[in-house]
């Protein structure tokens, strides 16, 4: 049984989804239901679907989640671009969550790659 907390990437995309909830609270209450929402989803849907895809176990259903996962991130690094040229987000704060982003991104498509070597089609 894989074990997803093992993994460097699915730690760094945790750390920075808790780190998403941190700074999207101090975003204004209108908010609340708008981008902070949406940044909080696709913060939560990496380590989410890290976590499903090894949960399920199979390489191609780890694969798919990976694909997901990615997803998510672009998604992620999208609205934290979009907070930031709205004034919701400082540039220090930008900067430290666009990082871990940049970080991210190369992990997981390292992570696919290895698991499309495991799957026959």
């Amino acid at each position: 049984m894989r074990d997803h907390r093992r993994l460097e990437v699915w730690r760094l995309a945790h750390e920075t989804c808790v780190r998403v909830f941190q700074v999207t609270r101090g975003f204004p209450s209108r908010e609340r239901y708008g981008l902070a929402a949406e940044l909080r989803r696709s913060a939560t849907s990496v380590p989410s679907n890290i976590a499903e895809g090894y949960g399920r176990g199979t390489p191609r259903e780890i694969r798919q989640f990976l694909r997901i996962a990615s997803g998510s991130l672009s998604e992620l690094d999208e609205q934290l671009l979009i907070a930031r040229d709205v004034g919701l987000l400082d540039d220090v704060a930008y900067d430290e969550l666009e990082a871990r982003v940049r970080r991210q991104r190369p992990m997981l498509w390292s992570l696919r790659r290895y698991f499309e070597g495991l799957c026959d089609d």
